[in-house]
Parts: C-alpha cells; structure tokens; sequence
C-alpha cells in the first residue's frame, strides 16, 4: 500500500472520534504526483467527514491566526467554512477578509456573500474586507493569500472523489497554498 495512502487510512479512522483532523505540512510534491504516489493531506481532503487543517507554519501569536481568509462560491456549502472563521476570529485580535472568486455557477452569490460577511462581522465585531476576483479560483485564492500574507486560509470542502475531484479547489488549497489551510465540510 501506498505510505499516503496508508496514513490516511489510519488518521481517518482516528478522526472519527474527533472534530478535527490536523495535518502537517504538505510533502513538497507537486499535486500530481502527491495524487500518484499517495498524500496524506490529499486522501484526508477527499475522505474525511471532518474539519481538516493542514498547519504549515505558527498561525500567530497564542496560536490564533491573525489574518483569516475565507474562500465563499456563495453557494450552501460555504457556510460552514464562514460561520466557523467567525467563531475563530471571535473574541480575538484577527484579521478576516473575505474571497469570492465568481464563476458564474452560484446565482444569488451577492447577497449570500454579503450575508456571510454580516454574520462574520457580528462574530468578531468588525466588516471583513470583501475580495472580488475573477478567473481560476485556486490561482485568485492563493495570490490573495500571498499578497495579503495570511495565515490561514478556510475554505468550504464537499469531499469529491474521483474524476470529480481533479477540479476540486479545496484540494488544490491543501497542495497550493504557502499558508495553512482549514478546510470545512459543507452542510
């Protein structure tokens, strides 16, 4: 069996007792060959019914991350991923900024955005910066990321497998980005 595809096999079962699966950092190998030759990070991507963060680096002092960036399609599924960054960022000195990288797939993604951004900005007791952006979501995701030096990135996560999965953002999320990455299963 494969290395990642055996540790995988061994964290999910373990996590099933959890609500939160932690990961270091991703192996240095390109997406393709992590999906070849077996990632841990990648099969937990696709396989787990919990949160997932893959830690990359020390999110900020006292372990909270400073600055946040939630990915939203403004579709269901990014609920969750908006309604946990909220409780993060609550009561503490963060930074929440929030990503939308239109696709033209989410009719309504305006107004769910912007009640999204509501609902984070009750939770921490001040408006999330609202990033509109279009093109390729992961590449949109990722440079803002960079640019804007998070620390984390949370995104929605609706577990796809198989030939669905190579267009999966949060997958890529989990290869691609220099920060840590949470990825949250949709409702």
């Amino acid at each position: 069996m494969q290395e990642g595809r055996y540790a995988s096999k061994v964290l999910l079962a373990e996590a099933e007792n959890h609500d939160l699966l932690v990961i270091g950092g991703t192996h240095g190998r390109s997406r393709v060959a992590g999906m070849l030759l077996g990632s841990t990070a990648g099969e937990a991507a696709h396989a787990t019914h919990h949160p997932l963060l893959i830690a990359r680096e020390q999110p900020g002092r006292n372990g909270q991350a400073r600055r946040v960036l939630v990915a939203s399609d403004g579709s269901e599924c990014s609920w969750p991923p908006a309604r946990l960054a909220g409780r993060l960022g609550a009561g503490g000195d963060t930074t929440i900024e929030l990503i939308h990288v239109d696709d033209g797939k989410h009719p309504g993604a305006d107004e769910v955005i912007a009640e999204q951004a509501a609902e984070i900005a009750a939770a921490i007791g001040s408006e999330p910066e609202l990033l509109r952006a279009e093109g390729h979501a992961t590449e949109r995701i990722v440079e803002a990321a960079k640019e804007r030096e998070v620390s984390l990135i949370v995104c929605g996560r609706r577990g796809l497998t198989g030939l669905k999965s190579l267009g999966s953002v949060s997958e890529r999320l989990a290869h691609q980005a220099g920060c840590s990455v949470l990825l949250v299963p949709g409702s």
